[in-house]
């Protein structure tokens, strides 16, 4: 009895360790993914419709801006060190999708914050022509592909900026309801994002299904012929 009561713990020891070592094995190469090359993350605002809707969940490269640079059009994660977001201001998410893809997430040391690209550093963004565009480096913007709302002026806030080394000029799809650099000049930071506070560029959303698609920059159409600031 004691001979069979014996190999059937080892049995079930072997079964666990053997789980366990799998487990073990996914969570090394999940946090290894999320730290360095991918991360999902969740939409909790409207600010980048309709390229972006209320609880979509995106794929991002982490490789961007660390091996590849950004462009001028990117949408890109970024850590929002200068307390853009409200303190108070938290979203609710629950089921168990958003148990597993949040422990895919993984925790961040500060908000984050989806916006898109419109100026890299040296260039000199204005607000607006007398088309009511956006003009990069004197080139106005034709932004209808992505605007959730294409109706000039492109921004309701009138600003000309240059933008310091290492900085970027992000605006939101949904002008008119996007909390972005323009809110924030003449405030710590001008409205800048350091590049070094970028996650990474948004590729694609993958859930829910309905909304699968892939995240354009419009580099080559909008920002095409805006020249690089020598």
């Amino acid at each position: 009895m004691n001979v069979v009561l014996h190999s059937s713990l080892r049995s079930l020891w072997e079964k666990f360790r053997g789980t366990l070592f799998t487990l073990l094995v996914v969570v090394t190469i999940v946090v290894i993914v999320r730290t360095f090359l991918f991360g999902v993350y969740y939409i909790p605002s409207g600010s980048m419709l309709n390229t972006l809707q209320l609880g979509d969940r995106i794929f991002v490269s982490r490789l961007h801006p660390t091996l590849f640079p950004l462009k001028r059009g990117d949408v890109v994660v970024f850590r929002d060190k200068n307390h853009w977001i409200p303190d108070d201001d938290t979203s609710s998410r629950s089921g168990l999708l958003d148990l597993i893809l949040g422990f895919i997430e993984g925790r961040e040391p500060h908000k984050l914050l989806i916006k898109r690209v419109i100026g890299l550093p040296g260039d000199r963004v204005t607000c607006c022509s007398e088309a009511g565009r956006i003009v990069v480096n004197g080139r106005e913007l034709d932004e209808t592909p992505y605007l959730y709302d294409a109706t000039p002026p492109a921004s309701s806030i009138v600003f000309d900026v240059v933008i310091p080394e290492g900085r970027l000029w992000v605006m939101g799809d949904n002008r008119n309801n996007s909390a972005d650099s323009r809110l924030h000049i003449g405030l710590p930071g001008g409205g800048f994002v350091p590049i070094a506070d970028v996650v990474g560029r948004a590729l694609l959303v993958f859930w829910p299904f309905g909304h699968w698609k892939i995240l354009h920059n419009y580099h080559d159409s909008t920002f095409k012929g805006v020249s690089r600031v020598s």
